[in-house]
């Protein structure tokens, strides 16, 4: 009889370790989520200051110099697997040369040649790896530092929670989960 009330109570337990398991697993980091995340360090070296923005076969790609803004379009063909990329037209209101992030690209050459063949296709790649849909850092004015979009679910970085002063900002990012002290993420 005594063996059967310590079988009783082990199954209790462990049935009570899988609900505490699934009550808490809201606040559990999804897979995708994750995968990203892993690569955070990354992810802002090469996507601050930056976005990326894909509608059909344009890709736009902005970079970020306080409020100004270059924009860049660039036409996205695939033939038998392998990529090509043309400059389109671009928006510029600021010389890029003044970034430290892109301070190596020589007067020379020309930027949309520099994004075309070296940047860009960097940025896909990574983008494509990590199932990123697309990624901006537009909203760094209002202290949201990166906000990455994947299929179902979406990232926000904020260098200081502090420093969110929006008051849409503030139920935006306490609606989402937090994974540490500057990475958030929710369900779209």
């Amino acid at each position: 009889m005594g063996s059967i009330t310590k079988l009783a109570k082990i199954k209790s337990f462990f049935l009570y370790a899988v609900l505490l398991y699934s009550c808490s697993s809201e606040n559990k980091i999804v897979n995708e989520v994750n995968v990203v995340y892993r690569q955070r360090e990354e992810l802002l070296d090469c996507f601050e200051g930056l976005s990326v923005f894909r509608r059909g076969e344009i890709i736009q790609l902005n970079i970020y110099n306080s409020r100004l803004s270059n924009e860049y379009f660039f036409l996205e063909e695939k033939n038998n697997g392998k990529r090509s990329i043309a400059f389109l037209r671009d928006s510029l209101q600021f010389d890029i040369s003044t970034l430290r992030k892109f301070s190596g690209i020589s007067k020379e050459y020309s930027d949309q040649e520099e994004f075309r063949t070296r940047i860009l296709p960097h940025l896909l790649d990574k983008m494509q790896e990590l199932n990123i849909v697309s990624f901006t850092s537009e909203f760094s004015s209002h202290g949201v530092t990166l906000k990455i979009y994947l299929q179902e679910y979406e990232l926000l970085v904020i260098s200081n929670i502090n420093a969110i002063k929006n008051d849409q900002w503030r139920d935006y990012i306490q609606d989402s989960s937090q994974i540490d002290d500057h990475w958030f993420w929710r369900k779209i």
